[in-house]
């Protein structure tokens, strides 16, 4: 299973923004986790550079032996995939980049581990690198659509309605059951065995392969029954001490679990919203799992009518929009904060996104009504802003208050 074999039929809208990264800096980092299409992107991008896979022995062991000679005898542009199977690969690429500061784009490197796990290795590239996620395809990209432009209206503070829904329901929800991870999705829509057996040995080999590797000591096979677990809570206050008492291990053993899950690209962590303290707003983070066919297959959900009818189906949905959401404002090179907001009275707002734009308030509902409006509408007036919005399953937009 090649990460780049399922990419051949489809395009990812990202490529500009990378580009423009390499345009105007040394050295670019393309991170995210496996199977994303981190490698076929690259490649496009940078078809005639010197391309070496660290989990090539033969590549490894031409870099290692002198990472700064490797480095020296290539001007660029140099493609270094799985970067971080080689942490002494980082200091060697400061000094090379300093050596010719002026030239940009020379060093694109492919890592599927973030840089926060690798702690302090990458200090050495601040000012000299900059760092592109790139997650599973989005719902747009899924279906060869042109990308939603919210982050654009986000910053021109205005929000026409569309004329029409570029997808379909059911293009939706087949997005929504089987994730981004573009083999599993394209092979899985006329194959549902095959998309099992492929959900399966990814999360053998996340588990076993890659968490292995990075941290040799940790306790595998509760790690696994934890990943299994968080499956169940997408969308949900993340209590550590109760995934404490149901592992049976301490708090502070999950919480790392879950600081490793971020870092590997398999959770994503939504904060709680506070920009002062107050004793009325609830402070536990949210989270989900990043492609929410791996939550599916993990929960046993495995067709459409089991997620149609899941007792959890709305905690899911609002995952797989708040993922859409970030995954458009990340490709768009626009830095943002999100959060979700919610008080001890139950008044709740699933996502608040804010930037150099200011804030745009999100509800997601699963059915076609407007619950929750009430407590975005107040937020839109107390926090100054353009407008919110409500996402649900509705088969028109409309604005619910004028």
């Amino acid at each position: 299973m090649t990460e780049g074999a399922a990419m051949t039929r489809l395009k990812r809208t990202c490529g500009a923004s990378v580009r423009y990264l390499l345009d105007h800096f040394p050295c670019v980092a393309v991170v995210g986790p496996r199977q994303a299409g981190k490698t076929t992107l690259v490649k496009e991008l940078m078809p005639d550079a010197l391309f070496f896979d660290l989990e090539s022995s033969a590549h490894r062991r031409r870099v290692e032996a002198d990472p700064d000679f490797f480095l020296s005898q290539h001007e660029g542009p140099v493609v270094i995939d799985e970067a971080q199977e080689l942490p002494g690969l980082f200091p060697a690429l400061r000094v090379a980049i300093d050596g010719r500061r002026e030239v940009n784009g020379r060093f694109l490197l492919v890592c599927s581990t973030s840089f926060e796990l690798l702690g302090d290795v990458t200090e050495s590239l601040a000012g000299r690198m900059a760092v592109f996620r790139l997650d599973p395809l989005n719902v747009f990209e899924s279906w060869e659509m042109p990308p939603s432009d919210l982050p654009a209206r986000a910053r021109e503070k205005r929000l026409p309605l569309p004329e029409k829904p570029r997808l379909t329901a059911a293009q939706v929800e087949t997005s929504f059951l089987l994730g981004g991870f573009p083999e599993a999705f394209l092979k899985g829509r006329d194959d549902p065995v095959f998309w099992r057996r492929w959900m399966a040995q990814y999360h053998a080999g996340y588990v076993d392969r890659d968490i292995r590797r990075l941290f040799p000591r940790l306790d595998l096979n509760g790690f696994r029954r934890f990943t299994e677990m968080v499956s169940h809570a997408n969308g949900e206050l993340i209590s550590y001490s109760r995934f404490a008492d149901s592992l049976g291990v301490s708090a502070p053993t999950v919480r790392s679990w879950f600081e490793v899950a971020e870092g590997a690209f398999f959770w994503r962590r939504i904060e709680s919203h506070a920009k002062k303290p107050s004793r009325g707003l609830v402070k536990a983070p949210k989270g989900h799992l990043v492609d929410s066919g791996l939550a599916n297959f993990l929960a046993r959900v495995d067709d459409g009518e089991v997620l149609r009818n899941h007792p959890d189906v709305g905690r899911r949905w609002e995952a797989f929009v708040v993922e859409q959401v970030v995954r458009l404002f990340n490709e768009s090179l626009e830095p943002v904060r999100t959060s979700h907001y919610r008080t001890r009275n139950g008044a709740e707002i699933d996502l608040v996104v804010e930037g150099g734009f200011g804030a745009v308030p999100m509800e997601i509902k699963w059915g076609t009504g407007a619950g929750g409006v009430a407590t975005l509408t107040r937020f839109v007036k107390d926090e100054g802003l353009p407008f919110g919005i409500l996402v649900n399953n509705a088969s028109e937009a409309c604005w619910l208050n004028p």
